[in-house]
This record gives structure tokens, C-alpha cells and sequence, in this order.
């Protein structure tokens, strides 16, 4: 059995919204908040980057590999 996605047609901007549904979050109820989890697909990119560079300056750059990223010679 598939997993249900939530919609979600507050934030289309979204890095996670794909056809109004959300595709990171199972719950999308936030009581009359903001979803704390919103990124534009620009702030989600960049911050994709800045963890990337991270990895490479702390020595684990395994660590992208292993969990689907790209290897860190393809960021430099």
C-alpha cells in the first residue's frame, strides 16, 4: 500500500508541494500556524548546498554518497 499525501494549497511555492500535496510531511495540520517546514525551491537548494559544504569541510563526505547525494567533486 502507497503512502497518502497531504495536500497542502497554502504554500504552491513550495519545494515539497507537488500538485498540492506535500511530499515531506504527514501531518500538514498546524492549528492556525504557519507550516514551519515551508522553503521556497531556491532557500531548499541552497540549503542542500550549504549542508553539502559541510560535509566536505568536516571530512565526511561519505556521507553524501551514502544517503543519494552526489559525490562532492561535482559541487566544487
Amino acid at each position: 500500500m502507497g503512502r497518502k499525501f497531504n495536500g497542502c494549497f497554502k504554500h504552491t511555492d513550495c519545494f515539497a508541494n507537488k500538485n498540492g500535496c506535500c511530499m515531506a510531511l504527514s501531518d500538514t495540520r498546524f492549528h492556525g500556524k504557519d507550516c514551519p517546514f515551508f522553503k521556497t525551491h531556491e532557500q531548499a537548494k541552497e540549503g542542500r548546498r550549504n549542508a553539502r559544504t559541510r560535509l566536505v569541510i568536516t571530512g565526511q563526505e561519505d556521507l553524501i554518497e551514502k544517503y543519494g547525494g552526489h559525490s562532492a567533486d561535482e559541487y566544487q
